[in-house]
């Protein structure tokens, strides 16, 4: 102890002491630590060019473009042209990256599914794995409901159109076995078979629903920017 306070308190403090600290720079700037790393220092890089082209909102002196938090960037511009010019900046360091997230859903550079589906699969996994270790002891009906509570709702599987059959039929067979397995079936045994007599729907009556609904909501929607994506050629001769 020293002057009450505890050692941990004091490394604490010199530790904070020697972290870089946080700095507001000019307008276009990030804001935030003066060391950044990976996609960090590429926002970085990438305000710092915002900021040298001279578009965006002038407020007496200074140009504001751009504003940044954490992972969200806004874009300011006083005409259409002038953000298309700060978004083919940042463009120019977006394309390294192959793919991200948003809302939980995997966006792929080329626009497919496969990744998005890929993670859903390892989650599945995951959650098969601790169904059939925590509630084996229990009733069939328990074991139903707890699959349907699980596996019914697939986050945005209603919007999956582009992927390869390979990666939805090994979600499929993932599936099929995690219900096997929760039932202590053999899984040489047929999974329509069982998916029949235990009431359950499968992956593809799953999707049809997922898909209905989606675009049942859609089309009941009152929403000024969805009706015009609903009476847009894109809408009509899409996928979903």
């Amino acid at each position: 102890m020293e002057d009450g306070l505890s050692v941990a308190t004091l490394r604490n403090r010199r530790r904070r002491s020697n972290e870089p600290q946080e700095h507001y720079g000019k307008p276009g700037e990030c804001w935030g630590g003066t060391e950044e790393r990976g996609d960090g220092g590429r926002r970085t890089a990438a305000c710092a060019n915002l900021r040298d082209t001279g578009v965006g909102c002038y407020i007496h002196d200074g140009c504001i473009n751009s504003l940044s938090y954490a992972d969200d960037m806004v874009l300011l511009s006083s005409t259409p042209d002038a953000l298309q010019a700060l978004i083919n900046v940042c463009q120019a360091y977006d394309r390294h990256a192959l793919r991200f997230a948003y809302l939980g859903d995997v966006i792929s550079h080329d626009m497919t599914d496969d990744d998005d589906i890929n993670k859903q699969t390892s989650k599945l996994l995951v959650v098969g794995n601790t169904l059939q270790r925590k509630f084996s002891y229990c009733s069939r009906e328990i074991k139903i409901e707890l699959f349907r509570s699980h596996y019914y709702s697939i986050y945005c599987n209603s919007l999956w159109s582009r992927f390869k059959e390979a990666t939805l039929n090994r979600r499929k067979v993932c599936h099929n076995d995690i219900l096997k397995r929760l039932l202590e079936r053999p899984r040489s045994s047929s999974s329509s078979l069982a998916f029949a007599r235990n009431g359950v729907n499968n992956l593809d009556v799953i999707r049809r629903h997922s898909a209905f609904s989606l675009r049942s909501r859609v089309e009941l929607s009152a929403n000024y920017i969805i009706t015009s994506v609903r009476q847009s050629s894109a809408y009509a001769c899409g996928p979903i």
